[in-house]
């Protein structure tokens, strides 16, 4: 009987520490597009550097966007 019970919570566990893993990537997710929508908010409104060109957050925007990029294929090659 020990056994059996101690097999289920076992399994119970794994199926929790599954569940908290999925909600941190969600979590996570959530946050580096919420990152990227304020960056490019940013970029959009105007500037006060003084600079005629916003190159500069342009670049700050697609910077984001690749680092979003890099995470995620590399959550997809862990997940594998």
């Amino acid at each position: 009987m020990d056994i059996a019970h101690g097999e289920m919570v076992e399994k119970e566990l794994d199926t929790m520490m599954v569940r908290r893993a999925k909600k941190a990537e969600k979590t996570q997710s959530r946050e580096e597009l919420w990152k990227a929508q304020r960056a490019g908010r940013r970029a959009s409104t105007s500037c006060t550097c003084g600079k005629v060109s916003h190159k500069h957050r342009e670049e700050e925007t697609r910077s984001l966007i690749d680092t979003i990029g890099r995470t995620r294929v590399e959550q997809e090659a862990d997940k594998a």
